[in-house]
């Protein structure tokens, strides 16, 4: 892949996409979803073998999203969020430009019609289930920081 699209794609070179604080709650609850956090991307392998890595992409998904790259490098997270963020370009940008995770989610599982599927509604309940207890998470250690900074 070329640095120049490298930043279009990351913001930065080297950079995760879901470093983008907008994205990185979905990230993570997309992969807690498909493989459960694995550490280990050689083993988070799924569907028979046809999809890999820790977004669970397919040599289908991949080709879908245009992106270039052997599917091998699917193992990686940020190819695979980088792959994601194309598909999401091509199938519901105004989604992606919105935030809308709901969309993103269930495009996501369910291909380019996939917010239309009801197959995807489980997904996308156990994707905002990671979701709320991540933001609560992230609340009560905002609320326990001020509370010591009002103590010490």
């Amino acid at each position: 892949m070329s640095g120049i699209l490298m930043v279009v794609l990351s913001g930065t070179i080297g950079q995760s996409p879901a470093s983008e604080a907008s994205l990185a709650p979905l990230f993570n609850a997309i992969r807690l979803v498909e493989t459960g956090g694995e550490l280990r991307p050689e083993k988070a392998v799924g569907d028979g073998g046809r999809s890999r890595g820790p977004y669970q992409i397919s040599r289908a998904y991949l080709a879908d999203s245009r992106m270039s790259g052997d599917w091998s490098r699917c193992h990686e997270r940020i190819f695979s969020e980088l792959v994601m963020l194309s598909y999401w370009r091509r199938h519901c940008p105004q989604a992606l430009e919105d935030r809308d995770y709901e969309t993103l989610a269930r495009v996501h599982n369910g291909g380019p019609t996939g917010v239309k599927k009801t197959s995807t509604l489980r997904y996308w309940s156990k994707v905002r289930g990671i979701l709320q207890s991540e933001q609560l998470a992230s609340r009560n250690n905002a609320a326990s920081k001020r509370r010591g900074r009002l103590v010490g």
